[in-house]
């Protein structure tokens, strides 16, 4: 099974989200056995997203911002994905995308699409063996860890542990959205615009 991780073109050719207007920080605590700080994000509502960039408004709208890592696409590619079967996602919701101009939220061209939030629920893991990668200082009580090195390249999927979806998070790195082969040949085949992928081992 051949895997890709997904990744934005350049900036100087299409829009991307570079902030969440909604997300209004982290609430901390420490945890008692290990001592780090536990963070969960706070949000002032709904999700509103600021975007910036090229000329062209792409069907997979990158998100660079603190908070959530979002996988925001166009509803036209939400429906190429819904009648295709591709599997990992829950049912799409709209979402607020808006331009900052003299420190107002504006609309977006008509020309540009709607988009549209979709949850990933595909899951996969880095294969650890192979990548000679380890878990070290694991505290019972807040799941905190630390690895054993810190650069985690070049990236190796474990296809032991995908779930077999279509669209899937990768565990180790939640920011890191992997793509089948099946769903990367029908980004090419509509030629949605704005995905670019690294095929995996």
């Amino acid at each position: 099974m051949m895997f890709y991780l997904l990744q934005h073109p350049s900036e100087r050719t299409y829009q991307y989200a570079w902030k969440d207007v909604s997300f209004i920080g982290f609430q901390q605590s420490q945890c008692e056995e290990c001592g780090r700080t536990v963070s969960a994000m706070e949000y002032s509502g709904a999700h509103c997203l600021l975007v910036e960039g090229g000329p062209k408004y792409p069907d997979y709208l990158a998100f660079c911002g603190a908070g959530e890592p979002l996988f925001v696409i166009s509803e036209h590619a939400a429906r190429i994905f819904q009648e295709n079967d591709l599997s990992g996602m829950r049912e799409p919701t709209p979402i607020q995308v808006a331009k900052e101009e003299n420190g107002m939220l504006v609309s977006l061209p008509e020309t540009a699409p709607n988009y549209v939030l979709v949850r990933i629920t595909g899951r996969i893991d880095l294969d650890h063996k192979k990548m000679c990668l380890k878990k070290k200082k694991v505290c019972k009580t807040c799941g905190g860890f630390e690895w054993n090195r810190q650069r985690m390249y070049p990236l190796c999927m474990d296809a032991g542990s995908w779930d077999g979806s279509d669209i899937c998070r990768n565990e180790s790195i939640p920011g890191h959205i992997i793509f089948s082969k099946a769903a990367a040949d029908l980004v090419k085949k509509y030629k949605l615009k704005g995905f670019s992928f690294e095929p995996l081992d």
